[in-house]
This record gives structure tokens, sequence and C-alpha cells, in this order.
């Protein structure tokens, strides 16, 4: 294989990889979304068994997945054209992450800096 073809294999599937990458942040947020809308419907003391039942979940495993839909409903989504790592997301989402920090990183990945999981432990 030539280096010319070579590197147009690699970045096709590069651009494969980003794509699924994105799809991977778009099922998170729709796990999210789903979880929010079933805890609703739960009755109050029942959502854990129903996890566990369901998933083999704990309420903290959901709950990463609600905040990520959290978050991502209150920045319009942006979240599924940020270059993060996938942990990262669920580090930005946390409640107890300052809303400075969690600004500031999004602002770095928008801007196509690319952001670490330590960077986001980090902030």
């Amino acid at each position: 294989m030539s280096i010319t073809s070579t590197k147009t294999h690699l970045a096709e599937h590069a651009d494969t990889i980003r794509r699924l990458g994105k799809q991977t942040v778009e099922n998170i947020i729709e796990i999210g979304r789903r979880l929010t809308l079933c805890k609703k419907e739960i009755s109050h003391g029942d959502w854990s068994g129903w996890l566990k039942q369901e998933f083999n979940w704990s309420e903290q495993q959901a709950r990463w997945f609600m905040h990520v839909f959290e978050l991502a409903e209150s920045k319009s989504n942006k979240l599924l054209n940020l270059n993060l790592p996938v942990s990262s997301l669920y580090l930005l989402a946390a409640p107890s992450t300052p809303e400075v920090a969690r600004s500031e990183i999004i602002e770095r990945a928008k801007n196509g800096a690319p952001v670490s999981v330590d960077e986001v432990k980090g902030s």
C-alpha cells in the first residue's frame, strides 16, 4: 500500500471513528432522557430496584446518564459537537462541577483545543 493510500485509508477510519463517537454521545443523552422520564413514572422507593432489575445498574450509574442529558439540554445539545472523551462528559455533567469550570472546558473543546480527562478532573 502506498503512503498516499495509507493516509487516505487512515483518514477514512478517523472520520468513521469521529462519527461513531458522536453517535455514542447521542446515545448517552438519549439514555439519560429516557431514564429521566422513567424515574418520573416509577413510585417513590422503587427506582433503585427497577434499575437493578432492568439493567443491573446502581442509582449512581443512572445519574451519570441523567446528568449528561440535563447538561445537553441546558447547553442546547452543543455537547454533540465537542471532541471530548465520554468519561469527560460524566465529569462535566456532575452537579459538583463548578459552572465556571464546566463552561471553560466546553468553550475550549468547542474551539478545537484538545481536552484530556485529567484536565476535566482538575477543573
